[in-house]
């Protein structure tokens, strides 16, 4: 019988209902979304804490890495609280309803391995 996949992504509930969801793209990208009404009630670190040493261990990667709007303060926080650090910046990376914005990117080692960029 083949083994199933591992989960690349993750759903993010409260009573039964999905208010969000994480997951990673290739090379270790780490992406996350949370329905406004459930902003800075902890459900985002509590999911992301426990999906990240899921990921590191299915994943052959040496970090995690995450691109952020740096306007975004509080995911920028987040990250940080979970170990992330900030690698670098890019000024007008993408557009958002035709407005040009940043990205901060940020970099979590695998535990245990070497924390150099």
């Amino acid at each position: 019988m083949a083994r199933p996949a591992p989960a690349q992504f993750l759903v993010i509930e409260r009573d039964g209902a999905a208010i969000g969801a994480a997951g990673h793209s290739g090379g270790g990208e780490i992406g996350y979304i949370l329905h406004r009404a459930h902003w800075r009630q902890g459900f985002a670190h509590e999911a992301l804490s426990a999906f990240i040493p899921y990921l590191f261990g299915i994943l052959d990667v040496p970090a995690l890495k995450a691109e952020v709007d740096p306007e975004n303060l509080a995911s920028v926080i987040l990250l940080s609280r979970l170990g992330f650090r900030v690698t670098g910046y890019s000024r007008d990376y993408y557009l958002l309803e035709d407005r040009p914005c940043d990205s901060v990117y940020l970099r979590l080692p695998r535990p245990g391995a070497a924390a150099s960029v």
